[in-house]
């Protein structure tokens, strides 16, 4: 068979690719429905903010705990099929969600399950992503390829809000779990159709499965990325943004109650305005075909990102909260240059350990965010705890100017 990935120096004309971009948006509608439900879901059960805020903490354990052999794993097996997996079981959970909210609200431990079986996919799910488009690109095509996925991501985004605020006015919860487990099937569909170029599986492929050997691999890939200056500080400066960003996230629905009138509504609105932004910007970055400053880029819509996170909680009507979280959406053309240089820099052999140990690190510290979030909005309002948070992602957003190894990669 051909390679399609050298039929032309287009990412846009690389068929493998393109399939594969297609599952990742639809695989992703259905995520950013069951998120917007869930999200609110969690608001109704708990109707506290604080109380929301610890709940949502469970789902940060998996990627802590289990993402360093997660990474062992994925450079051990081949990505898609384990990607083809968990669509499978992420699509089990949606439907089984979907039948428990036909009997009503559910209570919050199951809940809480749920965020921590979903996290537990997306610990494994999210590096293989990531590490199988090398497979599919040429190095020349990675920026445009990491453009289109982002884009990919937020016309997911889009739709995914809107056709869940319409499913839970017309039915009920439920129906956006539905919709969510069949998006998994033509996810699933997509990935079995790509053929990535055969990965490098040298002798980790071996059975041989124990705790020594793991160690031994993890070990390996901290010593990698230890050795490589540039991934240390963009691991590091992505934990702390997402520190940051982790309070808007959890509280969201409940600056809306605060600040805009409390209605669903409002948070589609702020979702998908978020996204057709994102998308502008993703799909600028997809038709460069040369970036050589991708740290430059990534600083700057790291600072525009956090910037919106702190006027979003100022923002008294929707049309202003709309300006403020359409900025935070400039983080989409961050994501692309993180990922390109990720791609560029790691080996074959050792990419899944470095982009799970990525993973976890770049979001170690959004369990602690959760967690202070909520904690400081047992006192203050959550508008104001937003704004707060959003001022120390600035800091940290800015501070990342002065690196230079960052910034002149």
């Amino acid at each position: 068979m051909t390679d399609q990935r050298d039929n032309s120096n287009s990412a846009w004309q690389n068929k493998n690719l393109i399939i594969y971009m297609f599952g990742q948006l639809i695989a992703n509608t259905g995520h950013s429905m069951a998120s917007l439900t869930v999200i609110w879901l969690l608001k109704e059960i708990t109707g506290s903010a604080s109380t929301a805020s610890f709940s949502y903490i469970v789902s940060y354990l998996p990627t802590i705990l289990v993402s360093p052999f997660a990474g062992v794993i994925l450079d051990r097996f081949e990505k898609r099929t384990v990607m083809i997996i968990i669509d499978i079981c992420r699509g089990v959970l949606a439907i089984y969600m979907g039948f428990l909210l036909l009997r009503g609200l559910p209570p919050l431990w199951m809940v809480m399950l749920y965020f921590l079986i979903r996290s537990l996919g997306e610990t494994f799910y999210h590096p293989a992503s990531e590490a199988i488009i090398p497979s599919l690109a040429t190095k020349s095509q990675l920026v445009q390829a990491n453009g289109i996925k982002q884009s990919a991501l937020q016309v997911g985004g889009i739709i995914g809000p809107m056709v869940a605020a319409l499913l839970i006015s017309f039915w009920g919860q439920y129906a956006a779990f539905f919709a969510d487990a069949f998006a998994f099937v033509c996810s699933v569909t997509t990935l079995l159709l790509i053929r990535p170029r055969k990965e490098i599986l040298d002798e980790r492929t071996s059975p041989g499965f124990n705790l020594s050997s793991f160690v031994g691999e993890m070990k390996g890939a901290l010593g990698y990325i230890r050795s490589h200056t540039v991934i240390m500080l963009l691991m590091f400066t992505f934990s702390v943004v997402n520190f940051a960003g982790a309070a808007q996230g959890v509280l969201l629905p409940f600056y809306i109650e605060e600040r805009l009138g409390g209605d669903i509504n409002a948070l589609a609105t702020l979702s998908t305005a978020a996204s057709i932004c994102g998308l502008l910007v993703a799909m600028t970055v997809s038709f460069i075909k040369k970036m050589p400053y991708r740290g430059r880029l990534l600083v700057i819509c790291l600072i525009f990102n956090t910037m919106g996170q702190l006027f979003l909680g100022f923002a008294p009507t929707l049309a202003l909260a709309v300006v403020c979280y359409m900025m935070r959406s400039v983080a989409v053309a961050s994501n692309s240059a993180s990922s390109a240089i990720y791609q560029t820099e790691v080996e074959d052999h050792i990419r899944g350990r470095v982009y799970a140990f990525r993973y976890m690190l770049s979001t170690a510290l959004a369990p602690v965010g959760v967690a202070a979030a909520g904690a400081l909005a047992g006192f203050i309002p959550a508008w104001q705890v937003i704004s707060i948070f959003g001022a120390v992602g600035l800091v940290a957003s800015v501070a990342a100017m002065f690196y230079k190894s960052v910034w002149n990669v």
